[in-house]
């Protein structure tokens, strides 16, 4: 009803009830979005104007509180209370669009209604006039295009929270006269049949279910599935159709994550905002509609020109967002006290983040949502490292204000992906700390990229690593049979019943690769080392844990249990139900984890 008045009944073109000095505007200048916020912790926020800004975190750390400010503050009047934000000290909307350009969207966008001695624009559940001349006296006013958009907000911002949505499906009583402005996301829906197509498309594309108008009912609503009959004329409805219809459920008795997602989307596809505030789009979603969620908002923030804020707890979403081509920026916040600070990735450095294989389809991108990241070589020694940090944090006094569902441990796949990984988690903002088995000290190259990529100076490590390792540059003694053959045994034990495979050989290969001395610090870890070079090793691992490099004292994981597996996948079962992770070895690999993690999560 864009460019219309109602006025008596009777729908006319809204232009010719405007003052001149307001028309002339193009729709296609018009431009309204959150350009940045400053954060009292100092931190500042740049949004992405024309795409989704994507605030994520660890639980309560004021994700929800940060969307809730930002709508406050857009909507708040002059001599609002300062000290009511926790979270932000002040917004920016930047460039300001002309006024003959703000009313050009109005007439696209709402319509024009005279009511007793009212007139002005009304628009969704907003039914009271607003006055022309007030609005472009608030848009020309100091103010506006600063910090606040004060009686406009309700017209051009949308707030969607978890539990708002779920009202947004139960649909509208119909209106006493069809030229009465649409008041209700339902009466868009019977005034226009593109919008129903629409939303029907997404119903399809995230459920596989249709979307049919019940206009039948007192309250016009959606129902699940199609009927068998083509509904007819509304003045030929037939006793068959009216059976046929009944048949079908109505959205609003539906599942928690349909009626969830679509009374998402359901404002948004029949009254586009400029600027839309997300809390947890992803609540009660399974992973597969949260990607297909992340696409089709990223897909309608483009199409339909809007910038969408929004506060997840989930990579899923990331995920599909990512896909949807929209220019895409993440800001991770974390709290110190009282403080909230953020830190931010654009979208072209995102993008490159996104292309490492080993970030997108590993469980990386969790740890946006964590405290601190834990970056070991494989699976079995993440799983074995949660279960001893999980015991540690039950058995000691837990100053750390840590959970163990506060640090997810994250497989490298390899000594060579640590560096890649831990890289792109730091340009997240994310504390890390890695993990590897002693023996990443026979390849300097790895140690030395760790160390810098963890933020380290290497020449603060150099003389250390020379010393550490003066023992192994020495000549060595030829190597036996016997040390070869003890090789072979210790790289297949464990899988004498399988088939030799390429991994197999691998595996030998990569033992009988290592000199024998390297071998020593892998199974017996410092005690591996000798004389000044053990001091070297303990000095250098001391100044590496300031930086998150917390290699297992020990020796390897293997070295934190006793059972009579040695390695392959029979050990971690063994080790577990052994209680290997409440040895004291493995208790003190965790706690100088914490140790380490105490220093890399204060930076």
């Amino acid at each position: 009803m864009g460019d219309m008045i109602q006025l008596g009944g009777q729908l006319v073109e809204a232009q010719q009830f405007l003052p001149a000095e307001l028309l002339g505007g193009d729709v296609s200048n018009f431009h309204l979005a959150v350009k940045s916020a400053q954060l009292r912790s100092g931190s500042r926020i740049d949004f992405s104007e024309r795409g989704v800004t994507v605030i994520v975190g660890s639980n309560n750390v004021g994700k929800t509180t940060l969307i809730r400010e930002l709508v406050n503050r857009l909507s708040a009047q002059m001599g609002a209370d300062p000290n009511a934000y926790k979270i932000v000290e002040s917004i920016d909307l930047g460039e300001q669009s002309s006024t003959k350009d703000l009313f050009a969207w109005f007439m696209v966008n709402a319509t024009y209604k005279t009511e007793g001695h009212q007139a002005g624009f009304v628009r969704g559940a907003r039914q009271n006039p607003f006055n022309v001349l007030s609005m472009a006296s608030v848009w020309d006013s100091g103010a506006i295009g600063k910090d606040r958009l004060w009686d406009i907000a309700s017209y051009l911002v949308h707030h969607s929270t978890p539990f708002d949505r779920m009202s947004q499906v139960g649909g509208a009583p119909i209106r006493p006269n069809f030229t009465d402005p649409p008041q209700q996301p339902m009466h868009y829906f019977q005034d226009s049949e593109e919008l129903r197509q629409e939303i029907d498309s997404y119903s399809q594309r995230v459920f596989g279910e249709h979307l049919t108008v019940d206009y039948l009912s007192a309250n016009s609503h959606f129902r699940v599935g199609r009927t068998a009959i083509p509904a007819p004329p509304i003045d030929r409805v037939s006793q068959e159709y009216r059976r046929e219809l009944a048949t079908l459920p109505s959205l609003h008795e539906q599942g928690d994550g349909m009626r969830s997602l679509l009374g998402l989307l359901i404002p948004l596809v029949t009254t586009p905002f400029p600027i839309v505030l997300v809390d947890e789009p992803e609540a009660f979603l399974h992973p597969p509609q949260a990607v297909a969620l992340g696409k089709i908002l990223g897909e309608l923030a483009e199409r339909k020109h809007m910038q969408i804020i929004l506060a997840t707890h989930d990579k899923n979403l990331l995920a599909g967002l990512m896909g949807s081509g929209a220019p895409v920026s993440v800001v991770r916040i974390d709290r110190r006290g009282d403080e909230v600070r953020s830190n931010q990735l654009n979208n072209e450095d995102l993008r490159e983040i996104w292309k490492n294989p080993t970030l997108k389809y590993s469980n990386a991108l969790d740890g946006l949502f964590h405290k601190l990241v834990v970056i070991a070589e494989a699976d079995p020694d993440c799983r074995f490292y949660a279960a001893a940090l999980e015991h540690f944090l039950k058995s000691s006094s837990n100053t750390l204000q840590l959970s163990a569902d506060d640090v997810l441990f994250v497989p490298s796949g390899g000594l060579g992906e640590m560096p890649k990984l831990a890289s792109a988690l730091r340009k997240l903002s994310v504390p890390v700390v890695v993990s590897p088995d002693m023996d990443v000290f026979s390849n300097q190259a790895t140690v030395r990229k760790l160390i810098a990529t963890l933020g380290g100076a290497w020449g603060d490590f150099e003389a250390l690593d020379r010393n550490l390792r003066a023992p192994f540059s020495s000549p060595r003694s030829p190597r036996t049979v016997g040390a070869v053959l003890n090789s072979i045994q210790v790289a297949l034990q464990g899988h004498e019943n399988e088939k030799y495979s390429t991994n197999h050989r691998k595996s030998v290969e990569a033992e009988l690769h290592v000199d024998s001395v390297w071998r020593e610090v892998k199974r017996y870890g410092l005690k591996g080392f000798r004389g000044q070079s053990r001091l070297a090793a303990i000095e250098f691992m001391e100044k590496a844990s300031k930086v998150g490099f917390v290699p297992v004292h020990a020796g390897e994981l293997e070295s934190l249990s006793d059972v009579a597996v040695a390695k392959g996948p029979e050990w971690l079962p063994a080790a577990l139900e052994a209680r290997s992770h409440e040895s004291a070895d493995a208790q003190r690999h965790v706690q100088n984890i914490l140790a380490s993690s105490l220093v890399v999560m204060e930076h």
